[in-house]
């Protein structure tokens, strides 16, 4: 069972990779948060 909260994330990752942060990095114009070149939460 799983709580209604999971339902509706308030971040999505976005990219394609191999899922290995090589740095974090926030780009306050595109309100993203990278994890590496490819990779980012929205």
């Amino acid at each position: 069972m799983k709580p209604d909260e999971l339902n509706n994330p308030i971040a999505k990752f976005q990219g394609s990779g191999e899922n290995q942060v090589e740095r974090r990095k926030y780009e306050e114009g595109e309100e993203r948060v990278y994890i590496n070149k490819t990779q980012y939460f929205e």
